[in-house]
């Protein structure tokens, strides 16, 4: 094969993969919706959903849900606060707890800091919580489910069948 053929498929090759700047960057998705996974904390993996109700800019809003994963956990229990946080651009995501809306026997707040996978339909990093727990909480995973959030009953500050805790 010539040299100069071999040049041009190189040449070729390079100018498909080169960035083109003219093309505007992609705008990033609403974290407003409803986001399901689970964290790992004292309690061991719970079931977690955060409804984003509000956003304004990087910053947002919503609904912190924890309860027993299924089959049901023993150890887990079902509590509900509010949340706000912020996106930043290159994806990191913090979520700070703000108030308890219902609030389980000994259970603390928790934060998270993670980050939003590239398409933006996924997050996960770091349970962030106080002491004395803080070596008992590890990781949180996210998956968008819908564009809707999926405010709980308990959030909403409606009592559900569960025992103990308390209604703030």
């Amino acid at each position: 094969m010539p040299a100069s053929t071999i040049r041009a498929a190189c040449l070729f090759v390079v100018a498909m993969l080169w960035p083109f700047h003219a093309c505007p960057e992609p705008k990033p998705r609403s974290m407003i919706g409803e986001w399901r996974g689970s964290y790992v904390c004292a309690q061991g993996t719970t079931a977690l959903s955060l409804s984003i109700d509000k956003e304004a800019g990087e910053a947002f809003s919503g609904y912190f849900h924890f309860y027993p994963p299924p089959p049901r956990k023993p150890k887990a229990n079902e509590g509900c606060y509010s949340v706000e946080g912020h996106r930043s651009a290159d994806g990191r995501v913090v979520v700070t707890a703000v108030r308890w809306i219902f609030q389980p026997p000994s259970y603390v707040t928790v934060d998270l800091d993670g980050q939003l996978a590239a398409a933006g339909l996924s997050m996960s990093g770091d349970v962030r919580a106080p002491p004395p727990i803080t070596g008992y909480c590890h990781r949180f995973a996210l998956r968008w489910q819908d564009a809707e959030p999926k405010i709980a009953p308990i959030c909403k500050g409606e009592l559900t069948a569960q025992t103990g805790g308390e209604a703030q």
